[in-house]
């Protein structure tokens, strides 16, 4: 097994018994200029394995006795340098999409082989099969997001890698999950979690108002009373996740608050809601969730803007961090 650059070679001893031994030559075609790849003693055969990937050389063979003199080339032959090794297999997982119906994320890890070429996504509702393709992604992607299916039925998901030569790997083991509107995630991280860094221009609350309405009793906001520069003051959060959402609050005076994945801006969110006393507050709100993320740690940063909908009262331009939820 090779990836096309290698070709076995095997001829008849020569009877001779002044015979030391056999030289090996190679041309990109049958008419081209045959140059010596190997010097050899006596054996009959030769692995060429400095082979032009998926070609079709040509070979000659002389046979050589103790004065270095050599008979005349054999007529030559020929094979194709078939790629017949596949990639390696991905190691996939799988999970429902938040705040979404009929979708499960899916997430694999990358296949090393040089000449890898993509994925080919396949699912079935039992572990044993059988199984159908869901679709093809190129080498660049390791996740995918499965459509169309069925809230509360478990379905299996198996990946696998091919390369140039059309090679796939063994399929990865199933992977299950059920589509629901459930939501539920795997790890709540609270404003006052080390893994939630504020910058200069936050102000940590946890008086009556917030101590009773908000995740843990407290959360962290920016406004212009607490010296917050626009596009400067943030919250950076830090995870491991397929899904990460942030927390907050939506009211009367609230802002607009920048959000980004990785350090690339995603969205604009607006945090105002009509109302104008505290009962109106929107509390504990899903404000933004990022899109399918590949396996690995990412950051998603909250941004003062200093902005706000022009319906919203007042000129605090207030964003509020309660927590982070996090899907694996």
């Amino acid at each position: 097994a090779d990836e096309g650059t290698a070709l076995d070679l095997t001829w008849n001893a020569n009877a001779e018994p002044t015979v030391t031994g056999y030289r090996v030559y190679r041309a990109p075609s049958v008419a081209g200029s045959y140059q010596l790849v190997a010097t050899l003693g006596l054996v009959t055969s030769y692995t060429d394995s400095t082979v032009p990937k998926n070609s079709r050389p040509y070979y000659k063979i002389a046979a050589a006795d103790g004065s270095g003199n050599l008979s005349a080339q054999s007529a030559h032959a020929t094979a194709l340098a078939v790629d017949n090794v596949a990639p390696a297999t991905p190691a996939l997982s799988a999970r429902d999409v938040p705040f979404t119906s009929g979708e499960v994320a899916l997430v694999w890890s990358a296949a090393t082989a040089s000449d890898l070429s993509g994925y080919n996504v396949y699912r079935s509702t039992s572990p044993d099969g059988p199984f159908e393709s869901v679709g093809t992604v190129s080498k660049s992607t390791t996740k995918l997001v499965a459509t169309g299916l069925t809230d509360e039925t478990p379905y299996y998901f198996k990946v696998a890698a091919f390369d140039t030569s059309y090679n796939e790997s063994v399929h990865s083991a199933p992977a299950a999950a059920t589509p629901t509107t459930s939501n539920v995630p795997e790890q709540r991280y609270e404003n006052t979690n080390s893994a939630v860094v504020f910058s200069s221009g936050w102000f940590l609350a946890d008086t009556w108002l917030y101590g009773t309405n908000t995740s843990n009793g407290s959360l962290h906001y920016a406004t212009v009373g607490t010296s917050a520069q626009p596009n400067v003051s943030r919250a950076t959060f830090t995870f491991q996740g397929k899904y990460a959402t942030w927390i907050g609050v939506k009211a009367f005076n609230r802002g607009i608050a920048a959000v980004y994945v990785d350090g690339v801006l995603q969205r604009n969110v607006d945090c105002y809601a009509p109302g104008s006393t505290n009962d109106d507050f929107q509390w504990q709100v899903p404000l933004y969730t990022t899109n399918l993320l590949s396996e690995g740690t990412h950051t998603m940063e909250i941004v003062y803007t200093g902005t706000k909908n022009p319906a919203a009262s007042g000129a605090t331009y207030a964003i509020d961090v309660d927590a982070f939820d996090v899907y694996r």
